[in-house]
């Protein structure tokens, strides 16, 4: 799968990293750029993000 990591910031992507590296996969953040990296489960209040997660058909609810 090709990603494109374009607008990621610079700190997003250090931290990204070293969780895959450690077997993580779940995430609590508000931040909008972590919705574009793959493998990652996100916990959020934001509602911006959120809206995307819908609108990509990955929005998961409990």
């Amino acid at each position: 799968m090709i990603v494109s990591l374009a607008g990621v910031g610079g700190y997003n992507l250090p931290i990204y990293h070293a969780a895959l590296s450690a077997g993580i996969r779940q995430i609590v953040t508000d931040d909008v750029n972590y919705s574009k990296l793959p493998d990652l489960q996100i916990f959020t209040a934001n509602q911006r993000l959120i809206d995307l997660a819908q609108a990509q058909g990955r929005l998961v609810t409990r």
